[in-house]
């Protein structure tokens, strides 16, 4: 056919006919053109067919093309898939930006925007990030099938326009473009402009001029919005100055000639995206030379992840038994400096805080934080048993036995007395056998029971001792699913060993609850309403208020002698929806990540809390039903290897070499520092999960970064009375703040300790750890299982 806007190819005649004769059908009027030629392939006239509209047709519905099927060899879109123009040429205050756009069959089934381009960041902010001009298909949340711009201006992030009555199917090739210029902007579909708004009426304004944000194809910002189906021949002008909109309607039409493109005056640049697959991933401007970089999923990455997995051991090669047991004698000099910072910490405290609940490594007192029951007392004592500190041991059992008392209690949270205070008796009962710890933990268990009275069986926040009542706290009538989710280890042990069931029948109701719930991709929101289950928002994350919930669900299954599939098919589950939905990489470096997800796009984040991952996915791949061999077994190592690798990293790369609270990952750039936390609170998962990685795989180079985060700490947070928290892990002498949280002691200290020693004291096999790093051992066949739906 005479079709101005795109070639003749085999599959498009072997699709459409007429008179019998191999044509193609759906063509519409160019540049006011009266009629056009229909055309056979030997060129020969078949007829002039008379335009009677100039309104969109509605397309045909052809099969799916695949990429050497398609109208033009272009670049195919997906989540993975898209290309970036680094810098800040491309945008122009005279702007125009015109693409073949083909939609496949996943915009017909949801409701997400599909992105052709952007050089903004989302959001109606007024700030340079939101300054420039973004296209999609589909407004935000909203199956409307409209193609959209949206522009930044000095009042607003989102000036908005789309194509009015016009909607794009998929399946359906479209040429689409948008001015944005000081008179107006304009949009265009197949030659026609279909809106525009002058930029003269009271309200409306210009965008401005985006000079930071790279210009993205497919993506609205990395990760998010992505287009699917493909992309081809993106143009990109500047400096027009079209005195109308008929005159950019001109533009606009020869732009549609994939001939002539490269001689349309003003051209700045122009990305056929035929050349994807190239060498190095490069993505040729033919016009200007402002080469993109197309990303893709590695074709040498592991089967069922999507990005290639860095793990810090590349160039070291294989592990020999020399190098196993050099790193055993080391480690065992190394974990007795460690257990000299343990009695460091623990003179501090029994010389200034003797049965309080914390330490004030600074001042050099006390302070009851978390209810008046000695907290750091009852969490350091599997701590002092494992370390051989015996003579500390016994005289802090001594204590529990006279002293302690939950009576001065009044409100407490239940997820956190439950980790530390019965996590701590529980374990101290099961490494000594003293009786005592078990008739303490049995007292403080029955005063935490109130808290699961609710309609669901999803227990309050909050419980009071004094007057048995549960409350919400401060998440309202909302249950945290980290704290729903991390009771069951402790109840279950309590109820296994004083044969109250009720300890552990009302601690399984919530997972029981969970499991019935359909979670998309098995990943569940951080709220869940206390009144009916409903998820009450749409945050995922495997950091702070996720991340042991997901933790509990392999361990309980452990715990149970792995005999209660439905808890380690939800593990499964997640772990699925982890790997295909939040694990990205760094632009960069490819330092692997978990990021947070809000159902529809990723924050570029991860809390230092996600690093218990790496420990978990390690624990599940060796206990995989299935085999340490098998392929979901063989991909959660090496992303537990991969994710171990970043979390290494986030104290490596700082100036005191220890972690801040969580990093960021912004496009185009690595991995930097959270910009409202920069400070370190003396976390353990980290050290968690090399002591976890060391033991499984016998890898040296595990218990070596442990080291080094010990030698760090020991350098930058030591006291003269213990260990206090960092303000800023980028600036040496920043200071040490005045706090010694439980958990250094009751994790950090043990994890970092067990990590060194090779005589391996705590089997994983054998064990079970709580959250707060207290052991327990897996119950043997008496333990009666608790069913799904019991």
């Amino acid at each position: 056919a005479n079709n101005p806007g795109l070639p003749m190819t085999k599959n498009v005649f072997n699709r459409w006919s007429v008179h019998g004769k191999e044509v193609v059908k759906n063509l519409r009027g160019i540049n006011n053109q009266s009629s056009i030629e229909i055309k056979s392939k030997n060129e020969e006239v078949i007829k002039d067919v008379p335009l009677e509209t100039k309104k969109l047709r509605k397309p045909l519905k052809p099969p799916r093309k695949t990429l050497s099927e398609s109208l033009i060899s272009s670049l195919e879109v997906n989540s993975k898939t898209y290309m970036v123009v680094p810098g800040n040429s491309l945008d122009h205050a005279d702007l125009l930006v015109a693409a073949y756009i083909y939609l496949d069959e996943t915009s017909i089934h949801d409701n997400d925007m599909r992105t052709v381009f952007s050089n903004k960041k989302p959001g109606c902010d007024v700030s340079a990030a939101q300054y420039g001009v973004a296209m999609f298909v589909n407004s935000w949340q909203h199956r409307d099938r409209k193609l959209h711009v949206e522009y930044g201006g000095s009042s607003s992030g989102c000036h908005k326009l789309d194509s009015r009555s016009v909607e794009l199917q998929a399946l359906q090739w479209y040429h689409v473009a948008v001015y944005s210029g000081p008179s107006f902007t304009a949009l265009f579909v197949d030659g026609e402009l279909v809106n525009s708004v002058e930029h003269s009426n009271v309200g409306d304004e210009p965008h401005r001029v985006q000079d930071s944000n790279p210009f993205i194809v497919g993506h609205y910002d990395v990760g998010q919005y992505a287009f699917y189906g493909n992309i081809s021949h993106v143009a990109v002008l500047h400096g027009l100055h079209p005195t109308s909109e008929g005159e950019m309607t001109s533009v606009v039409n020869r732009l549609r000639r994939v001939d002539e493109m490269a001689s349309v005056p003003s051209l700045a640049a122009l990305y056929t995206l035929t050349d994807f697959g190239a060498e190095g991933g490069v993505c040729i401007d033919s016009k200007g030379g402002h080469n993109g970089q197309y990303f893709a999923p590695s074709s040498g990455s592991l089967a069922g992840v999507n990005i290639a997995l860095v793990d810090g051991t590349e160039h070291r090669g294989a592990v020999t038994e020399e190098m196993r047991m050099n790193s055993d004698r080391q480690g065992r000099v190394r974990k007795e400096k460690i257990k000299e910072g343990m009695k460091h910490a623990w003179n501090g405290y029994h010389k200034y805080a003797w049965g309080k609940d914390e330490l004030k490594p600074i001042s050099a007192r006390g302070q009851d934080n978390w209810g008046g029951m000695g907290v750091t007392l009852v969490d350091s004592l599997d701590t002092l048993w494992l370390m051989g500190m015996k003579t500390e041991f016994y005289e802090a059992m001594k204590w529990v036995e006279t002293s302690l008392t939950f009576s001065k209690a009044g409100s407490v949270s239940v997820f956190e007395t439950t980790i530390r205070e019965l996590g701590g008796l529980l374990a101290a009962f099961d490494l000594s056998g003293e009786q005592v710890f078990l008739t303490k933990a049995q007292e403080l268990g029955r005063l935490l029971m109130p808290a699961f009275n609710t309609h669901t069986g999803i227990p309050f926040g909050m419980v009071n001792f004094r007057n048995g009542q549960g409350s919400g706290g401060w998440a309202g009538n909302s249950a945290i699913l980290s704290e729903l989710g991390t009771l069951q280890v402790e109840f279950r042990y309590l109820s296994h060993h004083t044969n109250e069931a009720d300890f552990e029948v009302k601690a399984m109701k919530p997972l029981q609850l969970m499991n019935r719930i359909e979670a998309p991709y098995g990943l569940y929101p951080i709220k869940i309403n206390i009144d009916n289950g409903a998820f009450a928002e749409q945050q995922v994350t495997f950091g702070a208020l996720g991340d042991s919930f997901y933790e509990y669900l392999l361990k309980t299954w452990l715990q149970g002698g792995k005999k209660e599939q439905w808890l380690r098919d939800m593990y499964d589950r997640a772990m699925d929806g982890a790997v295909e939905k939040l694990l990205l990489a760094s632009d960069r470096t490819g330092l692997a990540f978990l990021s947070d997800w809000n159902g529809r796009s990723n924050h570029r984040k991860m809390d230092h809390l996600v690093c218990f991952m790496p420990g978990a996915l390690a624990l599940g791949a060796y206990t995989d039903p299935k085999g340490l061999t098998s392929k979901r077994a063989v991909r959660d190592l090496a992303v537990a290897k991969a994710l171990m690798f970043t979390c290494h990293e986030m104290y490596h790369r700082m100036a005191t070499g220890i972690a801040p609270e969580y990093v960021e990952f912004p496009t185009e750039g690595d991995m930097i520092v959270g910009s409202t936390a920069p400070f370190y609170i003396l976390r353990p998962e980290t050290a968690e999960s090399l002591f976890i990685l060391n033991q499984l795989t016998g890898d040296p180079i595990y218990r070596d970064w442990a080291w080094e985060i010990w030698e760090a700490i020991d350098k930058h947070c030591k006291t003269s009375h213990g260990y206090g928290a960092l303000p800023d892990v980028t600036r040496v002498g920043s200071g040490i703040d005045d706090r010694m949280e439980s958990f250094f002691l009751a994790e950090t200290m043990k994890y970092l300790y067990l990590a060194q020693d090779p005589d391996k004291p705590i089997d994983l096999m054998k064990y079970v750890f709580n959250t707060e790093a207290h052991p327990m051992k897996i119950f043997d066949d008496s333990h009666i299982s608790i069913e799904a739906d019991s």
